[in-house]
């Protein structure tokens, strides 16, 4: 119950504010809600959310379930998209894993393209793929940070949508033979690739 009127307390703030101040409540119940101690727990709680916005993003459900959806550069102007923004805001605010110089040769270009997709119009095709890019980076900047191996074929690409977008991705990310520090390396150039669409 009091985990419900909080949300509750939350979504009403939220929906009270002027919408110039819109953004700033959505930070401050995102920071609200973190409680993890350790700067390795704050990151994978951090990716956790970023995961789940971004397949959000991706209209997963909607697209396997056949339903009629909006065209992807229309979700860069809603409250999902900022919360995906405020979420990679966070994240170097807060100057996690600042050692891991691996990790950070990916997550400034992933940075790169959540700017572009912000500021720039494109076709939906770049949007759709910037989407996807984005979640597959959620995922595999988390199991660098977890173990460090390499990320398996996430579901996501068994859907025929989403096969084409892929596709069209410069360097292959799930390939068997790839070892982590390449997959890394391939996430960098398809990040610094696109965000330069």
């Amino acid at each position: 119950m009091k985990t419900f009127n909080r949300l509750n307390k939350q979504t009403q703030e939220y929906l009270q504010a002027p919408q110039a101040e819109k953004r700033g409540v959505l930070k401050k119940q995102y920071l609200s809600n973190r409680f993890r101690t350790t700067e390795r727990e704050r990151a994978v709680d951090h990716l956790n959310f970023l995961i789940e916005f971004t397949q959000r993003l991706n209209l997963v459900e909607g697209k396997s379930r056949g339903f009629n959806l909006p065209n992807p550069s229309v979700l860069r102007a809603t409250d999902l998209f900022v919360v995906v923004e405020i979420c990679a805001e966070v994240f170097r605010e807060e100057s996690l894993l600042k050692e891991d110089t691996e990790f950070w040769r990916c997550w400034t270009p992933f940075e790169k393209l959540i700017e572009r997709v912000k500021s720039k119009e494109g076709t939906e095709h770049f949007f759709e793929a910037a989407y996807l890019l984005l979640y597959l980076a959620a995922l595999i900047f988390k199991r660098h940070v977890m173990d460090g191996t390499v990320e398996k074929r996430p579901e996501i690409l068994s859907n025929k949508d989403y096969l084409p977008v892929a596709a069209r991705f410069t360097h292959p990310l799930f390939e068997p033979a790839v070892s982590a520090a390449d997959q890394m390396k391939n996430l960098a150039n398809n990040l610094q690739s696109l965000a330069h669409t």
